[in-house]
């Protein structure tokens, strides 16, 4: 969501000072002397201090959006506390709710989240060392107030310089949200532990502690009312190449552990990087395979795996699509070479499912790049850690499939490529740069709609087109997939203005969010496109 007005910009403005960001208030500001102007689908906020378009969205029932959220800071009148306002408004930009939240100065705000029913905002305390986390209805009122122990120094530190490779929190739909937290004490393998704070009182809060003596990461996949899926990476040494991965299942209301099973089945393994929980309540599962004896961090891979999971830990659905597969050859996403991996990657950011049996897979290549620029820095600086490899973003895709995930057709939507600087540390696979890359808003995909009988999707990403003649400028792209095919739209988006964000509206239309830095002021509008 986070979007300069230029394709360079944008991808700079995330990168440059996390601890920058982390400090810059949330969508809006302003105190009693801010104004709020309405006319007609539109708004306008003035005197705004500073921002962070995160903190910001839609509120969605489904998929109709029922109306937005902002979080941002106001002037306090106690020097040791920050004041914050949570404002709702409905569908037409109106003001619904406004409530005062207070928190100490120590208190710096990473996440806001919604989940359907519930907003949940989590704090870092610098002063505790540990996180907090506060919910509030859809009218203001609190719902909870939870602190975690003092986090360990690993996820201190991943806190205070934002080095967080993967996302850590995640709403589960009309039920609460999970946090993730990296362990390691003196003597201790590297594991995790997982909190769930559910919004309602009937559902308690609980804590699940990684079980074995090895380094364990846990990944989030999906999760429901029912139960939370976790991808989880074991190795016996930190630099160790020899990763197993396994799909464990904990009950959602408790906590407890349904099943844990490796990723191989029919005599492959599996490196799982996207996921979701079917209409039928089982896992789906999208990634590469591998002969079993292969090592997933340094084999090239046979392929993509599209597999299915019932709540029992038994895969009862596997596809794979190799390589070579006529589909994936035409599509460009795969280039041949026996002796090296040089193929594109590529992420799924989400999976459409339409009333007449179609899945749609939407997504964007990407490859790694040489960062000349990071090599010479680096250079310069006598060595140490810097960025020396930039992802560079491709084209959208979208992948159409039948209910039982064969792979039906390819279509591909040519865009601007640009390239997002990657961490010095290096990663163990390419595949996990893209969970770095979407937790920073790196990506062009913005989100997907579908109209009320479930039979349409619109997709929406960023783009920014050079023009002969006249000045480049980034757009917002839609494409729009009916019964009879694929169209395509887009619009500019504001020139003047220094951040621009965008948030779906009704079917077929969006919401801009400009903000204008010099001005202080903040533009609101909704925009309807053709399809």
């Amino acid at each position: 969501m986070k979007k300069l007005k230029n394709h360079f910009m944008k991808k700079f403005k995330i990168y440059i000072n996390m601890k920058f960001l982390i400090c810059i208030i949330v969508f809006l500001s302003g105190g009693l002397l801010n104004t709020f102007t309405l006319n007609g689908q539109s708004a306008k906020i003035e005197d705004i201090l500073s921002i962070r378009l995160s903190d910001a969205g839609p509120l969605l029932e489904g998929q109709e959006v029922r109306g937005y959220y902002f979080i941002y800071e106001t002037e306090s009148a106690n020097k040791e506390m920050k004041s914050y306002d949570l404002r709702i408004h409905d569908v037409n930009l109106n003001l619904l709710k406004k409530k005062k939240i207070t928190v100490p100065k120590t208190n710096i705000i990473q996440t806001v989240l919604y989940n359907g029913r519930s907003i949940c905002l989590k704090f870092f305390d610098s002063k505790e060392d540990n996180y907090v986390f506060k919910a509030y209805d859809l009218l203001g009122e609190p719902l909870f107030t939870k602190d975690t122990d003092k986090i360990s120094r690993m996820e201190s530190y991943k806190s205070t310089t934002a080095s967080e490779e993967y996302p850590s929190f995640y709403s589960i739909p009309h039920f609460g949200y999970i946090n993730y937290t990296l362990t390691k004490e003196k003597g201790e393998k590297h594991g995790y532990n997982i909190n769930l704070y559910s919004d309602n009182e009937s559902t308690p809060h609980w804590i699940y502690n990684s079980q074995s003596d090895q380094i364990e990461v846990a990944m989030h996949l999906a999760a429901d009312s029912n139960f939370a899926y976790f991808n989880i990476m074991k190795r016996d040494a930190v630099l160790s190449q020899d990763v197993e991965g396994y799909v464990m299942a904990l009950s959602s209301k408790t906590g407890k552990q349904a099943f844990e099973v490796p990723l191989k089945n029919k005599g492959y393994k599996y490196l799982a990087f996207s996921s979701f929980i079917g209409p039928t309540g089982n896992l789906h599962m999208v990634g590469r395979y591998y002969n079993e004896a292969d090592k997933v961090l340094k084999s090239k891979g046979l392929g993509l795996a599209m597999l299915e999971i019932d709540p029992t830990g038994k895969f009862v659905n596997t596809v794979l699509i190799p390589s070579n597969d006529k589909l994936l050859l035409n599509s460009g996403l795969v280039e041949q070479d026996e002796k090296a991996d040089k193929s594109k990657y590529f992420f799924f950011h989400d999976f459409i499912s339409l009333d007449d049996g179609r899945i749609l897979g939407i997504g964007e290549s990407y490859s790694l790049k040489i960062n000349v620029l990071g090599l010479a820095a680096m250079a310069a600086a006598g060595g140490g850690q810097g960025s020396t490899q930039d992802l560079a973003i491709e084209d959208m895709y979208v992948f159409e499939f039948d209910k039982s995930f064969n792979l039906k057709s390819i279509q591909r939507f040519n865009k601007y490529k640009s390239n997002f600087p990657l961490p010095g540390m290096p990663l163990p696979f390419p595949i996990f740069y893209s969970f770095y890359v979407k937790e920073r808003g790196g990506f062009d995909y913005e989100f997907f709609q579908k109209n009320a009988d479930n039979t349409e999707a619109a997709i929406y990403y960023m783009d920014y087109e050079k023009r002969a003649g006249e000045a480049n400028n980034t757009v917002l792209g839609a494409i729009f997939a009916t019964k009879d095919g694929y169209t395509t739209d887009k619009f500019d988006l504001q020139k003047s203005a220094d951040i621009t964000s965008v948030f779906p509206g009704t079917f077929g239309s969006v919401v801009t969010v400009n903000y204008f830095r010099k001005l202080r002021a903040m533009d609101i509008q909704i925009v309807k496109l053709n399809y």
